[in-house]
């Protein structure tokens, strides 16, 4: 019983060593995985654990030789500081994050300047640019309160390509860079045009494509494009300037800003430009010239079938006819202008077309014509939001309705008379109209569009004379309106605009 008992502790106890062995061998294996899964840190991810990060990036900096990137950074600290001192609590610069406490933008930003400061240890200038001007149009335009950042990052990029500069590429694209943020974040229109006009001149004749740092622009689109689109804009809204103060220098940029729009192959910002011009010219009463600048605009709009631009062409072009005399015209072109903007469901150029043709009417002393035709404009205008034009439309709508009613009037004052049978009816209507504003005429409904283009579809010799008497416009043929046409208007100096006035009087 003894030996039994004593076989069985010896027994357990090997077990009981082994089952020891056993864990604390699988105890071993568990903290070497363990040990094995946990991240390693160098001496840079431990400051970083134990210092800000803008300390731990210094440090690491200057341990790693990138002098240039440590003393920039340092300056942008120090830069951002003043520009907060000097604008000021509560201002938007006060308010703007701070570069020192912002570690996303201060990686990014670090990263790209020892890239950059890579390739110039390597003597690639170019590359040391382009890594510059890609960060700066990154802080520049995707991001909100960086722009300042990307500003300094930029000018230190424009700095590096006119120091190192071979074809002038890098130089030209920094300004363009620098003149778009100018124009879209601080509206200096006139150091953009500066900038616009060096880079345009560097990038004449040359087919640099920025793609790579723009990728939303056409393949198609280059350099020199881009910088004539943007100096387009700073003319235009130069002559928009002067067109509320001295029409003759609105006219020169108006010049200008087609030149440049046409440069750019913007064909809307051509038409823009022309437009504007010809109002300026209208101003001027030098209606022969705006009725030319006028059919130019309506030309380019008519190449690129653009629906809306013919329209905005055919509203001021009927204007010019009109003050110019030309009535014949005038009305044919409210008419196309109608019926287009019918055809393509344009109801703001429908209501536009309602209003000319009422005002022409009522000029030609037909408000019985004019009334319905505004009162149908006016309804659109407050259909569409319009309400400027709206104020516009129910002032005249208001004076023709008035000189509609007038012979009316007139005639039931004089009905009130004693000696006439139903003066006292007469006298309760004229009573009930100024008290209760009770109507003592019959209301028109419109309807005279189908009777003007009858009229319109009509040939010379159709009409008996007494007719065409009663009538305000007596239409002619096609031949005859382009004899009439070409000899109002005087020979362009420009043979394309011979062509304009050529095919646009053909169409109509």
């Amino acid at each position: 019983m003894d030996k039994a008992t004593s076989n069985y502790s010896s027994s357990f106890e090997e077990n009981l060593l082994k089952r020891e062995k056993k864990r604390k061998l699988e105890t071993k294996r568990e903290i070497e995985k363990m040990r094995a899964e946990l991240p390693k840190y160098n001496l840079n991810d431990i400051r970083q654990f134990k210092l800000p990060y803008h300390e731990a990036l210094l440090l690491q900096l200057e341990e790693s030789g990138y002098a240039n990137t440590e003393e920039y950074i340092k300056y942008m600290f120090d830069f951002q500081e003043q520009l907060r001192i000097s604008a000021g609590p509560h201002s938007n610069m006060w308010n703007r994050p701070i570069l020192k406490h912002s570690d996303v933008e201060l990686r990014k930003l670090s990263e790209a300047l020892i890239k950059a400061e890579d390739y110039h240890n390597k003597r690639n200038y170019n590359a040391e640019t382009e890594v510059l001007l890609i960060t700066a149009i990154d802080f520049c335009f995707n991001t909100k309160d960086w722009f300042w950042l990307g500003e300094q990052v930029l000018m230190k990029g424009l700095k590096n390509a006119m120091a190192y500069q071979s074809t002038g590429k890098h130089e030209s694209l920094a300004r363009y860079i620098y003149a778009k943020l100018l124009i879209e974040k601080v509206m200096d229109y006139e150091n953009a045009e500066m900038h616009l006009n060096i880079s345009r001149k560097l990038s004449a004749g040359k087919s640099w494509n920025i793609k790579q740092f723009f990728p939303d622009l056409a393949d198609s689109t280059t350099l020199f494009m881009n910088a004539n689109y943007l100096l387009h804009l700073c003319y235009m809204r130069q002559a928009r300037h002067w067109a509320k103060i001295d029409l003759k220098y609105a006219i020169e940029f108006a010049v200008l800003a087609k030149k440049r729009a046409n440069e750019a192959c913007y064909h809307d910002g051509e038409t823009e430009a022309l437009l504007l011009k010809g109002q300026c010219e209208v101003n001027t009463s030098d209606l022969k010239g705006a009725i030319n600048t006028f059919n130019k605009a309506y030309y380019i709009q008519s190449k690129i079938k653009s629906e809306v631009g013919m329209c905005q062409a055919r509203v001021e072009l009927s204007k010019a006819y009109l003050m110019y005399g030309n009535t014949n015209l005038a009305l044919q072109h409210l008419l196309h202008l109608k019926e287009m903007a019918e055809l393509h469901n344009l109801t703001f150029y429908l209501a536009q077309a309602y209003r000319y043709l009422g005002e022409f009417y009522l000029n030609n002393g037909e408000p019985g014509k004019a009334t319905p035709l505004l009162s149908d404009a006016l309804d659109i205008f407050y259909k569409t939001g319009a309400i400027a034009q709206a104020d516009q439309v129910r002032k005249l709508e208001a004076l023709s309705s008035g000189l509609e009613l007038m012979p009316q009037y007139i005639e039931l004052i004089r009905q009130t008379g004693r000696e006439c049978d139903k003066w006292f009816e007469n006298l309760i209507k004229l009573v009930r109209w100024k008290d209760l504003r009770e109507p003592f005429y019959e209301k028109k409904e419109s309807g005279l569009l189908p009777e003007i283009f009858s009229h319109l579809s009509q040939k010379p010799g159709e009409e008996t004379k007494e007719k065409q008497m009663d009538n305000i416009l007596e239409l002619k043929d096609e031949t005859v309106v382009e004899e009439e046409s070409s000899s109002q208007l005087p020979a362009p100096e420009n043979s394309n605009v011979k062509e304009v006035e050529t095919k646009y009087i053909a169409y109509e």
